[in-house]
């Protein structure tokens, strides 16, 4: 009862702020610049807060993909304007922002902080309050997922490694994280296991710790690489999901102590990604010069101030999306969408014009004329405009039923949700053409490697 309630405040709390957003947003006077910056900053910040609570009361917790989304969706789109707003401007990446119009840059935040809303708006009205375990009903058990994460394992670091080693001797001979391509072929959908290789491996029936020893060796190759490379999206989340899996597998409970060590290791980490960020900007180092000239400065807190700067690009998606289109692109009316569900088959090459035209923010940044990424928020206005609000309710609706951590006792089930989740939470600056062929591979590989090993067993029976 007293959960059923909570939910209906959470919902009427939540239409009420998405009531005043749409309002505010509609009647604004985009031109009126003074302060839009600390406006915008403390209605994210508020909306922010509402949204993670109202989730909370749900049932929403650490491991849920939906929090994760959020948090960074507002670090990754409003992170320039915070610092606009507390006059940190000069730690600004790049310094985008300030090559448009004010009135551009209101309407763009505007759309965003609309956007999540109803989006959180979806989640609290569809999602069930009560969490049922979900029972085993796969039949593959530890010791078969520990086969599939050896196999995941086998045919994906040939082609990780292959890759990122082109990729470092790329960057360090030219100088610079701009000079990797970005690229969609077999070899990079092989290298995308890695990542689910070693979840299957930290849920199967391995050593405790050999699995410690492997969660060691994966932070510590992931971080080289992003030391090498100055790539440190994939990377960086990989870390992530990796160690949320690792904590829910070990039942790893967040006390004040060890809360402190992860937030003192966490200040180490996101100073050595500012120094990245970087690197990427002016030239890459080797390994010794980067820890020799960077090493005093990770115990430094401007990294939050640098964070911000950095990760806040992704703002610019959006900015760029409602400045080109309807003017020079018309609105793409969800075509971006369907056309990214071939990308699930390997014929980009057999139809480079079809996916060139889906891949909407690749024409947008040719336009600009620099590499800004994508974004869903920025693909939901270059198909619908406005109206894209709409959708966001309904992929709100879509999360909240069934996108949400549940208890299992399937090791594979877990397996798959965080591998899964490595994906899904890149469309906070991704497209749905990058994540669509990702995903399918995803979830479709480890269930035919488990049916090969099967029908193996069989055969050897």
């Amino acid at each position: 009862m007293r959960r059923g309630m909570g939910k209906l405040a959470s919902v009427y709390l939540n239409i009420l702020v998405t009531f005043i957003l749409l309002i505010y947003a509609y009647f604004l006077n985009v031109n009126q610049s003074e302060n839009w910056a600390v406006i915008i900053s403390i209605i994210s910040i508020a909306t922010l807060f509402i949204q993670l609570i109202s989730q909370k009361k749900l049932g929403f917790g650490i491991y849920d993909f939906v929090i994760y989304f959020f948090l960074f969706s507002h670090i990754f789109m409003f992170g320039n304007i915070y610092l606009i707003a507390i006059d940190k401007a000069e730690f600004i990446s790049w310094g985008l922002i300030h090559r448009y119009e004010i009135g551009l840059l209101i309407e763009s935040a505007l759309f965003i902080l609309c956007y999540l809303q109803l989006l959180n708006l979806g989640i609290v009205c569809f999602t069930k309050i009560k969490r049922n375990d979900v029972k085993n009903n796969t039949k593959i058990n530890q010791s078969v997922v520990k086969k599939i994460g050896i196999v995941l394992v086998l045919i994906s670091f040939p082609f990780k490694i292959f890759i990122d080693i082109k990729n470092a001797v790329v960057a360090q001979t030219v100088g610079t994280y701009y000079a990797l391509e970005t690229r969609s072929g077999i070899s990079d959908d092989i290298a995308t296991l890695f990542v689910p290789s070693i979840i299957f491996l930290i849920n199967s029936s391995l050593n405790k710790k050999i699995k410690n020893i492997l969660v060691g060796i994966f932070i510590l190759y992931s971080i080289l690489i992003m030391i090498l490379t100055g790539d440190r999206r994939y990377q960086f989340i990989g870390i992530i999901v990796v160690l949320l899996n690792y904590f829910y597998i070990n039942k790893i409970k967040f006390k004040l102590s060890k809360t402190i060590a992860y937030s003192a290791m966490g200040v180490l980490v996101l100073n050595m990604l500012t120094k990245i960020s970087e690197i990427r900007q002016n030239s890459l180092l080797s390994v010794s010069q980067f820890f020799s000239e960077y090493w005093s400065k990770f115990f430094s807190f401007d990294f939050i101030y640098k964070i911000f700067g950095e990760f806040g690009l992704s703002f610019i998606t959006v900015v760029i999306a409602i400045k080109n289109i309807p003017t020079l692109i018309p609105y793409q009316g969800g075509f971006s969408f369907w056309g990214a569900i071939p990308s699930i088959f390997p014929i980009g090459w057999l139809f480079p014009d079809f996916f060139h035209r889906v891949s909407i923010f690749r024409r947008l940044n040719e336009i600009e004329g620099y590499p800004v990424g994508a974004s869903l928020p920025g693909e939901l206005y270059a198909n619908f405009g406005w109206i894209g609000l709409i959708i966001a309710f309904v992929t709100g609706g879509f999360i909240g039923r069934y996108i949400k951590f549940v208890s299992m006792d399937s090791s594979f089930k877990i397996a798959q949700y965080f591998s899964v989740f490595y994906i899904l939470i890149n469309l906070v600056r991704a497209s749905s053409l990058e994540v669509t062929r990702n995903i399918f591979i995803i979830i479709i590989i480890p269930y035919l490697i488990y049916y090969f090993l099967r029908s193996m067993r069989e055969k050897s029976n």
